[in-house]
């Protein structure tokens, strides 16, 4: 029983990194195509992005997100925090590999080649952030 809590807090922490690094890129990407910063969505399927300052604010933003979704990872990770944040940068590197290639021909290809290659640099930054962070705290007093 206990290693099967154990897999779930696994797929548990794995599932809240995504999230921590996926809701506040979506909304930023939000935010900025409400305000008029960026092209709707539907504008950028239709001709593309090709705008370098947008792509690399969203570049920016997305692998700020990132690490700190393998930050949470390793926090929550119930031991051997680095092997989860390699989980979590193996399925980020899939996801952008696929993204692409489907979205291949609808901008700027330094951009998705970029995020692909800079998911796993990103995750193993926020894990090591992670990681250091609670080896190097203060030891309580007794």
């Amino acid at each position: 029983m206990a290693a099967m809590s154990k897999i779930l807090r696994g797929i548990g922490c794995l599932l809240a990194g995504m999230v921590t690094g996926a809701v506040p890129a979506i909304a930023t990407d939000v935010v900025l195509e409400k305000s008029g910063v960026f092209p709707s969505f539907a504008e950028q399927m239709a001709h593309g992005l090709h705008v370098w300052w947008m792509l690399l604010l969203a570049l920016t933003y997305r692998l700020t997100y990132q690490t700190l979704g393998s930050f949470v990872t390793a926090k929550l990770a119930p031991d051997r925090p680095m092997f989860y944040v390699s989980i979590g940068a193996a399925i980020g590197f899939v996801v952008c590999v696929i993204g692409t290639i489907v979205m291949w021909d609808k901008g700027s290809h330094w951009y998705p080649i970029a995020l692909a290659i800079l998911t796993p640099p990103t995750a193993w930054l926020g894990g090591t952030l992670a990681t250091r962070s609670s080896s190097s705290a203060i030891p309580a007093r007794t």
